[in-house]
């Protein structure tokens, strides 16, 4: 039970992000606020994937697991 809550807000996230962009292109009437919207949710990925990516690459899996796991939920 624990995981099938886990996996739903995890999902519940995802949706409330995606449907962020169509509800204020709605609300304001204007397609600049979906581009806006769809920036900022991928802008941390964009910019700072590539050099976590490459720390993380160094360092020991175990150990980035046990942190990013809660990281995750919360």
């Amino acid at each position: 039970m624990k995981r099938f809550i886990k996996n739903l807000q995890i999902t519940a996230d995802k949706e409330a992000t995606h449907g962020a962009g169509p509800f204020f292109t709605i609300w304001t009437g204007q397609a600049l606020s979906l581009l806006g919207s769809k920036l900022v949710g991928m802008f941390p990925q964009v910019v700072l994937g590539p050099f976590v990516g490459a720390l993380v690459d160094r360092w020991n899996r175990r150990r980035i697991m046990i942190v990013s796991e809660p990281a995750h939920v919360g």
